[in-house]
């Protein structure tokens, strides 16, 4: 007969709990709107964020439409950006020291406004989201120009100009930027930051603008101001409505139609990535898009477990423009975990659409019995943080890239931007040998590149060196200007590290663009070293049940693997293949090679070079 009163109580002891403890687990959410066109949102975004911060809030939501980032109220600090120019950088996204927050874009395009200006920088951060922005700038942070009209007589060409309001003829030279004509010069006393800029037309790439493919490389040229043949001055002109004209600035003379892209030596041209990471971990970025950036689409350094999925790194619809962004897509130094890149589209950028390394770093002298004193040699690694506390060095000669050993780090101290400091656990005393150089083995990430497309860009497809497990698989690199795949390594040039030890490269298509270039080109680099060494360098590299669409017989070259296989894959021709008699797979100081079971549909008999 109590019955009734137990199902009660039961009833509302539920109700109550439901009451605590549900709120609890609902996430909480902040919606903001696009404040319109030429309103500064950075100041918006800033207080956004640090709302989410205060409040614990899980996911920051920007409705669709244009948030303009100015400068003028963005936050800065002095970064050393990785394979970019060092100084400093204001941001609008300042994702520093959060954890737990997603950022979603709704299709949100964020325009960045000015050099020296990061749109997003995630910084001593873990479980950051990203998904559904779109990141632009509004005045394109390089020169372009198709030609119009040619003049051999007189080595003169005609070409209409981008964004030609800001392109000036200034003191014989023509520049391009922001801030108007520099009447005073440019000096560094006078220049006002991420408020001007320019540029000259030094650093050059071209595209076929009928066809948006580079232009091969017998046509790449430079844009030049002093012509070495004529030893005379390139000259300038403007003509108006957009028309400029060069003379005696080329060593041979371009043909109508054809586009040329300069971002400039006046100034440093790497100071403006997308997205910047440091000491982030666990980040995600989905859908989202990169029409453009003056460096990279996303640099990554120190930073471990990142996805990205459905990237598109490409130009906006309806633009003239004939690049993305003016370095690398994606780039990632001196990371661990996973990198996962996946069913995402890559093009037009002026330089890779992923490299994965580490670094080298050079040993100067031994500071005592476990120390040694060390120095990191390219000057866009500067300021890097090569060590921490319980990582493994790996000890090898520069003179031959073998390695001999290993210590570990018991402690780590900067003396400056490119020299370190390190002590390890053991002593060192008779362990060392001269000529060495160090790389980190706690910082090679396993990487999985799926389902994307690479095209039309300038220099390689991908690039890695990383001993984790690596999958290539399922993608398409097409018409880019240099290897679809580098796998390289080296203590003398990039001094990017290091060994790679396990990589499948499946079930992809390449369609090269010069018949003159490798598809696929692993070993060390070699540059400037007096002797070669027979030594492996690369293990356990398979390429398999590809597809290769040639247009010249170079595919594969290869030396000092210890473990290569190239075998189940077909290769077939393009239109205007192009006959040589290079070999198609060129293997050399290598062993535990096989090449087998492979489909060549070619109209010569394939030329293999393999050689122990």
């Amino acid at each position: 007969m109590h019955k009734p009163l137990v199902h009660l109580a039961t009833w509302l002891f539920a109700f109550i709990l439901s009451s605590i403890f549900i709120p609890a687990l609902q996430a909480k959410s902040l919606r903001i709107t696009a404040p319109g066109t030429g309103i500064d949102a950075t100041p918006i975004l800033l207080d956004a964020l640090a709302q989410c911060v205060n409040e614990d809030i899980d996911e920051l939501i920007l409705e669709s439409g244009r948030y303009d980032l100015y400068p003028d109220s963005a936050p800065e600090r002095f970064v050393h950006v990785s394979n970019h120019d060092d100084g400093l950088r204001r941001t609008a996204l300042a994702i520093w020291n959060v954890n737990n927050l997603t950022i979603s874009g709704h299709g949100a395009k964020l325009i960045a406004h000015g050099q020296a200006f990061i749109p997003i920088t995630i910084y001593n951060s873990s479980n950051i989201a990203i998904e559904g922005l779109t990141i632009d700038w509004a005045t394109p942070l390089h020169m372009q120009g198709t030609v119009t009209g040619i003049d051999p007589e007189n080595n003169s060409f005609t070409a209409h100009m981008l964004d030609a309001e800001n392109v000036f003829i200034n003191r014989g030279r023509i520049l391009h930027g922001e801030g108007g004509s520099p009447l005073n010069g440019i000096n560094d006393f006078t220049l006002k930051p991420n408020k001007e800029w320019w540029q000259n037309a030094e650093w050059t790439h071209w595209v076929d603008s009928q066809t948006g493919r580079p232009l091969p490389k017998s046509r790449q040229q430079p844009i030049l101001e002093w012509h070495p043949r004529w030893k005379t001055p390139a000259t300038f002109m403007d003509l108006g409505e957009g028309a400029f004209s060069f003379t005696n600035a080329t060593a041979s003379m371009p043909q109508v139609g054809d586009t040329f892209i300069s971002k400039g030596l006046l100034m440093p041209n790497r100071m403006s990535p997308a997205i910047h990471m440091e000491n982030a971990s666990d980040i995600a970025l989905k859908q989202v898009t990169i029409h453009h950036a003056g460096g990279m689409g996303l640099i990554a350094q120190r930073s471990s477990d990142i996805t990205i999925d459905a990237m598109n790194v490409r130009l906006p619809e309806k633009s003239e423009r004939w690049v993305t962004t003016t370095a690398d897509a994606t780039h990632f130094v001196l990371c661990k975990g996973d990198i996962t890149v996946t069913n995402s589209y890559f093009e037009y950028m002026l330089d890779d659409a992923l490299n994965v390394h580490g670094l080298s770093a050079v040993i100067r002298k031994q500071t005592g019995p476990a120390s040694l004193e060390c120095e990191l040699i390219h000057f866009q690694q500067l300021g890097l943080e090569f060590a921490q506390p319980g990582e493994r060095l790996r000890f090898s000669q520069q003179a031959d890239l073998v390695p001999y050993g290993e210590r570990k780090v018991k402690s780590y101290r900067k003396l400056n931007s490119s020299r370190f400091e390190v002590t390890f656990t053991e002593p060192i005393d008779t362990f060392l040998q001269p000529g060495s150089y160090l790389d980190n083995l706690d910082c090679n990430p396993d990487l999985t590149f799926s389902g994307n497309t690479v095209r039309n860009n300038r220099a390689r497809s991908i690039i890695f060196s990383t001993a984790g497990k690596v999958v290539i698989e399922n993608n398409r690199f097409e018409h880019g200007t240099m290897a679809a795949i580098l796998i390289e390594g080296d203590a003398n040039n990039w001094f990017e590290s290091g060994p790679v030890e396990d990589v499948l490269i499946r079930n992809n298509t390449f369609v090269p663009l010069s018949p003159s270039s490798y598809i696929l080109e692993f070993g060390p680099n070699e540059k400037g070293m007096k002797t070669l060494s027979d030594a492996p360098f690369h293990r356990n590299i398979r390429v398999t049940q590809n597809q290769f669409k040639l247009i010249g017989p170079r595919i594969l070259h290869a030396h000092r693997i210890d473990g290569i296989s190239f075998d189940a894959n077909t290769v077939l021709t393009q239109a205007d293949y192009v006959y040589s008699k290079a070999a198609s797979i060129h293997i050399e100081r290598s062993r535990n090679t096989k090449v087998s079971g492979n489909r060549f549909d070619l109209p010569n008999e394939p030329v293999l070079h393999i050689s122990e």
